[in-house]
Order: C-alpha cells, then sequence, then structure tokens
C-alpha cells in the first residue's frame, strides 16, 4: 500500500516490509529504531512495530492457495515474484527494492511492477489479477468498493459474472453463519432452560415417592 501511494505522491505513515527470509529479525531491528514493541500476529507470521507516527508491517513473501472458495488459504513461502502474483489487484502488486541510497522516490528507486499497476493508477482503472480472486475471497468485493471509492478508480474489478458468483459466496458465508449463532443459541438454552426443568422434574417425582434423603444431582 505505501508504495501504491508514493506513485500517486500521497504520504502514508503505515509501511509494508517484505522479505524472503525471516522478518522477526527486521521487525526486531526496527522496533529498537522507533523505541517501540514488535508484535506478531496469526498464523502468517507477520510483525507490526507501531511507534509514536510510523507503523511498520513485515511479512515473509509467499504463495497461497484455497483449499476451497472463502477457505482460508494454505501459504508456503515463495520468491517475492510469486507473492506479488497472489494479490488482489494491480494496484497492490507494486514493490519497491530498498537497496543503499533508497530516498523513497519509487520511480528512481528500483520499482517492482510486473502487472502494469502503476498505468493502472494514472489511468484510474481498478484490475484484479486473476479472475479467481473473487471466487477465493468473495469479501474482495467490499475492498474493490473500497479501493474504487478511495483511489478514485474506475471500470469493473472483474467480470460482472464473477462479481456475482462473489456475493453469492457472502451469502452462503453469512447464512452458514447465521445457522450455525441459530444452533450455539439451541444448545446454550437447553442448558439454561431444559437441564433445570429436568431436575425440577426429577426432584418432583422423588418427593411424591418420598425419597428426599439425597439431593437432586447437578
Amino acid at each position: 500500500g505505501c508504495v501504491r501511494d508514493w506513485v500517486r505522491g500521497a504520504p502514508t505513515r503505515d509501511f509494508d516490509l517484505l522479505t524472503e527470509a525471516d522478518p522477526e529479525p527486521l521487525a526486531q531491528a526496527a522496533a529498537e529504531l522507533l523505541s517501540a514493541t514488535a508484535r506478531t500476529y496469526g498464523r502468517f507470521g507477520t510483525w507490526t512495530v507501531s511507534g509514536a507516527v510510523y507503523r511498520v508491517d513485515f511479512a515473509r513473501s509467499r504463495r497461497e492457495r484455497y483449499p476451497a472458495p472463502a477457505d482460508l488459504p494454505v501459504v508456503d513461502p515463495a520468491p517475492l515474484a510469486e507473492d506479488l502474483k497472489r494479490r488482489d489487484f494491480t494496484v497492490n502488486s507494486i514493490a519497491v527494492r530498498l537497496t543503499p541510497g533508497f530516498s523513497g522516490k519509487a520511480a528512481a528507486d528500483g520499482l517492482i511492477d510486473p502487472f502494469g499497476g502503476t498505468a493502472d493508477l494514472k489511468n484510474k482503472v481498478l484490475r484484479a489479477l486473476h479472475p479467481e480472486r473473487f471466487r477465493d475471497d468473495p469479501t474482495r468485493v467490499f475492498r474493490a468498493a473500497r479501493y474504487a471509492v478511495r483511489l478514485d478508480l474506475r471500470g469493473p474489478a472483474a467480470p460482472a459474472d464473477q462479481v456475482a458468483g462473489a456475493v453469492r459466496g457472502i451469502a452462503t458465508v453469512m447464512a452458514l453463519g447465521t445457522a450455525l449463532l441459530l444452533l450455539n443459541v439451541v444448545v446454550v438454552t437447553s442448558r439454561l432452560v431444559l437441564r433445570p426443568l429436568d431436575r425440577l422434574s426429577e426432584g418432583a417425582s422423588r418427593v411424591a415417592r418420598g425419597d428426599v434423603s439425597q439431593p437432586v444431582p447437578e
């Protein structure tokens, strides 16, 4: 995101650093420079350092595959080229190689743009890298809408049938979530209501039999 903002001439205080090695040493070094704490998150092994002014996210370049639509991806370490290839939109597949003397002027400092993201930014086009991106993660429909508004981009990020499929995928996930929520309500209700009623019924039966020597079990 920061390289995209540099290309647009927009200021940023959030930086995303990618390495083909373990990102932890870089994160710890940045934490020391910024007098901050490095924290790691999630199964992807990413690190975040938040200083008083800047925030820096560190990640290891990776490839990913989705076992099924809307599943969490299975990831493996991979070269930078494959990491850029797995991104959602061309405008998010731009990188800059950090070398001694780097000044932050992306156009002059080792810009890596294999999918034409800078041209799409110039032409104000939002374009998905691959058609299956919306199938793999249907919520990218929302990301597309957000980028279109935030970056003033036009044009469909994907053909209409792919967007429709993504919307159906979101609806399926929401329906499943609703079903699981209702199931949880039923289970909790059975524990809070039905089980006490069973105990009350057993207690009444004991009183009727004259068996009140032992408490009703929990």
